[in-house]
């Protein structure tokens, strides 16, 4: 008698995948965060690599594109990454957005026509500012490693799936979306 294979777990979609970097920009002790011009949302500089460029460069071309910054001190071990799929028309990707933390002592911000506002908010305000739970988790990992003293833990609610409106915003993550790089 022949035996059949067990059948195997159903097999992850293989995607286009896009990257992109993101600028987590501080000053002392607060974040710098943008207000889209096309959502509510706020988050912090960042965007699409392009060809033939790093990953650090990305952040840094980008930062400087949307908020005017220069002379960013990116910080050393410090690389997280947020894994999603989106749509991009009617076509499927995985997107792979790399979150560095970079210092920022002086400079004006000068928005870009991406953003209406921007803000610098001490750490607890940034995290409680954005709305998707993988960013502030990774605001979070950020702040503790400017100072190993932060405290911040995601609510019971955030933690089970089920955040409250107020908390997180319409979003809602199935599981933690984010991996430490280092």
């Amino acid at each position: 008698m022949v035996s059949t294979p067990k059948p195997r777990r159903r097999e992850r979609e293989k995607l286009p995948i896009e990257r992109a970097c993101v600028a987590l920009v501080y000053r002392g002790k607060k974040f710098l965060l943008l207000k889209r011009t096309y959502s509510r949302n706020w988050t912090a500089p960042g965007g699409q690599v392009e060809k033939g460029e790093t990953d650090e460069e990305t952040a840094r071309r980008e930062a400087f594109e949307e908020t005017g910054l220069k002379n960013l001190v990116f910080i050393p071990r410090f690389k997280r990454v947020n894994i999603y799929t989106m749509f991009r028309g009617t076509k499927k990707v995985e997107r792979h957005v790399l979150f560095f933390l970079a210092e920022s002592k002086s400079g004006e911000i000068v928005l870009s026509p991406e953003h209406t506002a921007y803000e610098w908010l001490d750490f607890h305000d940034a995290i409680k500012r954005v709305r998707f739970p993988a960013l502030k988790s990774i605001l979070a990992g950020a702040a503790q490693k400017l100072d190993p003293e932060f405290k911040w833990k995601p609510s019971e609610s955030m933690l089970k799936g089920n955040p409250t409106e107020e908390e997180h915003g319409d979003w809602l993550p199935k599981k933690p979306l984010f991996k430490n790089m280092n």
